[in-house]
């Protein structure tokens, strides 16, 4: 499992000052994820940051699975998490995205955008491809489908304008309602 870490300092780097640990949501925790501010997003154009930051959350939810300490020791030492207090519970995927006044800077249209491109875009990278090979190798034939959770949180909107506001949401429900019937769509086939 030491080589496929190494393998994920790419994906660990985009993860850097993004993560924070939240506990509000139940007794267990989840990691807060603060999106990149991408503006290509917009332009529907494949946003690579984007498209890393889906990889590094599925390649760390999929090295959770294979190999929890290992996960620990990836989310503190390689990807830049802080604790409070111990990392003694078992780390379950949940990831928080978190959305702020600065996303909606440029246009109210951005977390719509990037949560399309997020749960849609589904192209990845030959080296993601890779990566997910090296961290399965050990546990060849043992398959299983894993549910990995996300929740959305918007902070710090209070200065943002209502018309800003409106047209955030708005877009928000159609994007969701799109990522739902696109799911509901994957369940069938």
């Amino acid at each position: 499992m030491h080589q496929a870490v190494a393998l994920l300092e790419p994906w660990c780097a985009v993860l850097r000052g993004r993560l924070n640990v939240e506990s509000r949501f139940s007794d267990n925790w989840w990691l807060s994820v603060r999106p990149p501010l991408s503006l290509l997003a917009i332009l529907n154009r494949e946003a690579a940051e984007i498209r890393l930051l889906r990889e590094a959350l599925e390649l760390l939810s999929l090295v959770a699975i294979v190999d929890n300490e290992a996960c620990k020791l990836l989310l503190l030492e390689r990807c830049g998490l802080k604790l409070d207090d111990q990392f003694d519970e078992e780390f379950t995927p949940r990831f928080v995205l978190r959305f702020d006044a600065e996303h909606l800077r440029y246009s109210a249209l951005l977390p719509s955008a990037i949560l399309r491109q997020f749960f849609l875009g589904r192209c990845t990278s030959v080296a993601f491809q890779d990566a997910v090979s090296a961290i399965l190798k050990p546990h060849k034939g043992r398959q299983e489908i894993v549910k990995i959770s996300y929740a959305l949180a918007f902070t710090d909107l209070w200065n943002v304008g209502q018309s800003a506001l409106s047209a955030n949401w708005r877009e928000l429900l159609a994007t969701m309602d799109e990522i739902k019937k696109h799911n509901e769509e994957r369940v069938v086939d």
